[in-house]
């Protein structure tokens, strides 16, 4: 067998396995089966083309292949159904894939859970491996690598003079008056007790909230920073779910949770508040429209300067909620996805809450979409006039992931980012509280926030990791 491990975009990894015995291609992706696999087809045709130059050169007269024409061979996918439930591990599953298949079967059972043990297992294989070549160096040794510095990277400063430590971590100070943190809480419940004043005992309330969120601020600010993208995600959502305050959400009297968090002026205004960015995060709330539009107009852009970076032309159109020619729809917290072919005469339509109804039920949205288009392109080019009906209507392959209503709008947004012009090529995910995570960091890093001071110190400071990490990838 040759393993193949492949690459989709830096963003998933799967494995293509040669299965000369069986003269078939092996897929093995963590997320089951996926759409096109166009990397796994171009890297089967790079082999057979090796292949035809060695059989040229040479005679391949001992050989055990029954057939040498690997590009012919059948692509099957092995795995049907998602064994990877967060956004992080499919490289980990691949390495475990190449470990345990047999050609036929994996020989060992590999779950999620085994992931969280495998990544630090890793890194002891890793660090122990003889190709490690600094493993046997000392810590005085200088690194090749880095002229005269020391290949120890850890600087261990002196402790700050005057430091208070505590001895017990149960004891606070009140007062000069050192008190037991459970006869700390024991009074904050008896005054609680003690009013008798509705006003008194919100106003106190409010207050504690103010403190707790505070202190929540202050844990994540000493906490240690994350290494990875995918922990820093935790935390950062983390923190933001711990505001459960309306007021706090909405007010902009109380520390660090300011009205607006995200603010982009161009072309119309869009501003989310903080309720609006933890509604996010909240499984049982749809996307909301303002946090849609303003991801695509994040997605837009990213693919703009990709486009730029590689000096290629625009092949596709982003279009958000505000505009009536809009190309996603939404409609009582359901989103879904038109995508025309204006060369193909071909409307397809990606509804993720598939729910097997016919395609002319999508009509008359097509008809209003094709009303408007027909404005638009009279503007560009003059006669043009199109009727939606005589198009060729489809539902494309892995659009139909029959989900809750309230994930649509996350899973349109993968789509549009997925869609090459003909299929959707990127395995979805299909973790819709990853893809929330995901679109809520987007969101905090969108490059033209005009309000990014109004957010918390603390989150500023993970997120201006998140952001190195991102860059230093790309």
């Amino acid at each position: 067998m040759v393993f193949f491990p492949i690459n989709i975009k830096n963003s998933h990894w799967y494995l293509g396995v040669v299965n000369a015995r069986e003269c078939e291609v092996h897929v093995l992706d963590s997320l089951g089966e996926g759409v096109g696999r166009v990397d796994l087809a171009e890297t089967v045709v790079g082999l057979q083309r090796q292949i035809n130059i060695v059989a040229k050169t040479k005679e391949l007269k001992n050989h055990r292949w029954r057939d040498l024409q690997v590009a012919d061979w059948p692509i099957i996918e092995k795995i049907t159904e998602p064994m990877q439930t967060d956004g992080s591990s499919c490289g980990l599953f691949m390495i475990n894939y190449m470990e345990y298949w047999t050609g036929t079967q994996l020989s060992d059972n590999v779950t999620q859970d085994d992931m969280k043990n495998f990544r630090l297992k890793l890194m002891a294989i890793l660090w122990d491996s003889e190709l490690n070549t600094r493993k046997a160096c000392s810590d005085s040794e200088p690194d090749d690598n880095k002229g005269e510095k020391n290949s120890c990277e850890v600087e261990i400063l002196d402790e700050p003079p005057n430091v208070l430590k505590k001895k017990n971590s149960d004891v606070v100070s009140i007062s000069n008056t050192l008190i037991g943190e459970e006869e700390f809480i024991s009074a904050i419940y008896n005054y609680i007790k003690s009013i008798n004043n509705v006003n008194t005992l919100e106003s106190f309330r409010q207050k504690l909230c103010a403190i707790m969120q505070e202190t929540n601020t202050h844990a994540l600010s000493i906490r240690s920073m994350p290494v990875g993208k995918q922990e820093l995600r935790d935390e950062i959502c983390n923190y933001i779910m711990t505001i459960d305050h309306d007021q706090a959400l909405e007010k902009a009297t109380i520390i660090h949770t300011r009205k607006e968090w995200v603010l982009s002026s161009k072309p119309y205004p869009i501003a989310l508040s903080a309720k609006k960015i933890q509604g996010i995060l909240r499984k049982d709330q749809p996307m909301d429209v303002d946090c849609f539009n303003l991801a695509v107009r994040s997605l837009a852009f990213e693919e703009l300067q990709g486009l730029k970076r590689r000096n290629k032309s625009v092949s596709k159109h982003c279009m958000d909620l505000k505009f009536s020619i809009a190309i996603p729809c939404a409609k009582e917290g359901k989103f879904l996805l038109f995508v025309l072919d204006l060369n193909a005469r071909i409307v397809s339509i990606l509804d993720p809450s598939y729910d097997q109804r016919p395609l002319g039920a999508h009509m008359l949205k097509t008809q209003r979409i094709f009303e408007v288009l027909r404005f638009i392109m009279e503007v560009k080019c003059p006669g043009w006039s199109e009727n939606a009906y005589p198009w060729d209507h489809r539902i494309p392959n892995g659009a139909q992931i029959r989900i809750n209503r309230e994930e649509t709008g996350y899973f349109v947004l993968l789509f549009m980012h997925a869609w090459n012009g003909e299929s959707l090529q990127t395995p979805i995910c299909m973790d819709a509280y990853e893809l929330r995570k995901h679109v809520l960091v987007n969101l905090l890093t969108f490059k033209g926030n005009q309000c990014e001071s109004n957010m918390p110190e603390a989150i500023r400071k993970y997120l201006r990791r998140y952001i190195s990490l991102t860059d230093r990838k790309a």
